[in-house]
């Protein structure tokens, strides 16, 4: 785990922008499939004609987190990495 630290401060450090853009893409996708997962599973479970024993299983909306990935990825990577560099430059060590 330290090593996939390392190798994201690296890439941070060389291509900040590229970096953030991805990560951010990655992590809405995740949130996104984490969150359809607490939602089925809080569920409550409507009165119909269905068979008790036919329960629904848990199936991933992937248009949907493919939409909240891009958003990440078009949006919140690049926005997300201006909105601070520009009101708050990076102190420079020189």
């Amino acid at each position: 785990m330290l090593k996939a630290w390392k190798l994201y401060q690296n890439c941070l450090s060389a291509h900040p922008v590229k970096t953030q853009i991805i990560s951010s893409g990655i992590l809405w996708g995740i949130g996104d499939i984490a969150a359809q997962k607490i939602t089925y599973s809080r569920k409550i479970p409507h009165h119909t004609n269905v068979d008790d024993n036919e329960e629904e299983k848990f199936k991933v909306n992937w248009k949907r987190a493919a939409i909240t990935s891009g958003f990440g990825f078009g949006f919140v990577g690049p926005i997300g990495h201006y909105w601070y560099v520009v009101p708050f430059p990076p102190i420079s060590s020189h």
